[in-house]
């Protein structure tokens, strides 16, 4: 491979970078203050991601950073109620923890699973007895894809039940996930139109 060659692959390798290595981000984190609860019901909240995303995982918040008293079903649902990705968070230690800025999140992985921009969703968690969840103002921050539009109840147990979006105070974390956001089409479309002139300017030579 001569010098010019090399010189158009490693142009090819670093324009795709950016697509193939993505970090994985936190929707949520709790940073201190505000209010720690427990709800008889299944709770979390609605919000509506400002990009594309894949979800990659769902968890629960381990305030005490050392095990999770009970398993948890945590779902991810569209705001009319239809299930979009769902899996268990186990109890104790099983599930892994992610720190955050205060405790951290214990997440199972799903399927990727995407979520669009502009679309409205609720997280939603059961068994909120013992495990504590946050909110208040200014307690719970969000990644800056995601717009929290208000805690949502459950009148059941079931993250399968009704949720209602209820408003509130800005912030709540019980249920939590893991994503990775989607470069823009057009975005993506340049950087394929740039390797399809390196490749043409290849077979030239």
């Amino acid at each position: 491979m001569n010098r010019v060659s090399q010189v158009a692959v490693v142009a090819v390798v670093a324009a795709l970078m950016p697509f193939s290595a993505q970090a994985v981000l936190i929707a949520g984190d709790y940073v201190g203050g505000g209010t720690l609860s427990t709800f008889s019901n299944a709770t979390g909240y609605f919000f509506t991601p400002t990009v594309n995303l894949v979800v990659t995982d769902l968890g629960y918040y381990d305030h005490g950073d050392l095990g999770l008293a009970d398993s948890h079903a945590v779902g991810i649902f569209l705001a009319n109620g239809t299930a979009v990705v769902n899996t268990s968070v186990a109890s104790g230690t099983g599930a892994p923890f992610v720190a955050g800025t205060v405790a951290g999140t214990r997440f199972q992985s799903v399927t990727p699973t995407p979520l669009s921009a502009g679309t409205q969703y609720y997280i939603v968690a059961d068994n909120n007895t013992t495990d504590q969840f946050a909110f208040g103002a200014g307690a719970v921050v969000y990644a800056p894809q995601i717009t929290w539009d208000g805690y949502g109840d459950s009148s059941t147990n079931s993250i399968f039940g009704l949720v209602e979006l209820l408003g509130g105070v800005p912030g709540n974390l019980g249920p939590n996930f893991m994503y990775n956001d989607v470069p823009e089409p057009s975005t993506f479309a340049l950087v394929i139109s740039g390797m399809g002139l390196v490749f043409a300017f290849l077979r030239r030579r």
